[in-house]
C-alpha cells in the first residue's frame, strides 16, 4: 500500500521483465495456429483419432512453455496461466467434458488477468507500470521531478491507477466474449472429432476475442495516460517520452 505522500514508483527492478513475449509470432504459431490446424483437420478416425489429436495439439503449446521455462529459468504470470490453460484443455478433453466446462474454463484465464490487475493496484506496483509505464518508454526523471516539484503525488496516481482500470476491463470484457464463444461454437457430443473440430475453431478464433478489446483499450489506456499527465504536469506529451529524450541528446 502507498503511503500518502508517497508516488507510485514507474522504475523496475533489475530483474523485472516486460509482460510481454520476447517472441509473439512464436507464440501464435505454435500456442494458437498449428493447435487449431491439428484439431480442425486431424482429428477424425482415418487420420489422428480424438485421443492422439487431442494430444498431438497439446505438446507444441507446452513444448514453448517448457523451452521458455528452461531458458529463462522463470516464468511471469501470463506464462503460467497460459501454461495451465493447455493442461486444462487437455484434462477436459480426456474426461470427456462438456461444452460449459470449456466455457468457464476460456473464460477463467482472462478473468484471473482481471483479477490480477486489480489486486494489484492495492501494491506500490500495480501491473501496467511492467506493461507500459515505465521507465523504458518514459522520461520517469522528469516525470517525478515535476511531481514532487508541485506535490501532485495523489493525482498522478489516480491516473495511473485509472490506466490500470483500463486492462481490468478489458479482460473482463474478454471473459465474458470467450464464455459466450465457446457456449455458440462447442456443439457436438464430447470426445467426438466433430467436438474437437469445434474446439479447434474455437480456440482460433478466441486468441483474437482477446486480443482486439486488449488491444484497443491498451491504446485507449496509453493515449489517456499520456494526455492526462501532460495536463497535469503541464508539460508536452513528446516532453514526457523517452524518444524524446534520445533525440535530445543525438
Amino acid at each position: 500500500m502507498l503511503e500518502s505522500g508517497e508516488m507510485i514508483s514507474l522504475k523496475l527492478k533489475g530483474e523485472e521483465d516486460n509482460l510481454s513475449s520476447r517472441n509473439p509470432l512464436a507464440d501464435i504459431i505454435l500456442g494458437v495456429v498449428i493447435p487449431s490446424i491439428i484439431l480442425m483437420n486431424l482429428s477424425s478416425p482415418d487420420i489422428l483419432g480424438y485421443y492422439l489429436a487431442l494430444f498431438m495439439a497439446l505438446v507444441f503449446p507446452l513444448g514453448l512453455g517448457i523451452y521458455r521455462y528452461l531458458k529463462a529459468r522463470k516464468m511471469n504470470l501470463f506464462a503460467i496461466l497460459g501454461f495451465s490453460s493447455v493442461i486444462l484443455t487437455g484434462i477436459l478433453g480426456l474426461l470427456g467434458a462438456n461444452k460449459l466446462f470449456f466455457a468457464f474454463k476460456e473464460a477463467l484465464i482472462p478473468s484471473i488477468f482481471a483479477l490480477a490487475f486489480l489486486i494489484s493496484m492495492k501494491t506500490k506496483k500495480p501491473l501496467i507500470i511492467s506493461l507500459f509505464l515505465n521507465e523504458k518508454l518514459l522520461d520517469v526523471n522528469l516525470i517525478e521531478e515535476k511531481v514532487y516539484e508541485k506535490s501532485l503525488y495523489r493525482k498522478f496516481n489516480n491516473i495511473v491507477l485509472c490506466t490500470n482500470l483500463f486492462f481490468v476491463a478489458s479482460f473482463a470484457l474478454s471473459a465474458i466474449l470467450n464464455f459466450v464463444l465457446a457456449v455458440i461454437i462447442l456443439q457436438s457430443p464430447p470426445q467426438s472429432a466433430a467436438f474437437l473440430e469445434e474446439l479447434g475453431r474455437m480456440n482460433f478464433i478466441s486468441f483474437p476475442v482477446i486480443m482486439v478489446p486488449v488491444v484497443v483499450i491498451s491504446i485507449l489506456a496509453v493515449i489517456y495516460f499520456y494526455v492526462a499527465t501532460s495536463n497535469l504536469l503541464e508539460v508536452s506529451m513528446d516532453e514526457i517520452t523517452k524518444k524524446n529524450k534520445k533525440n535530445k541528446s543525438s
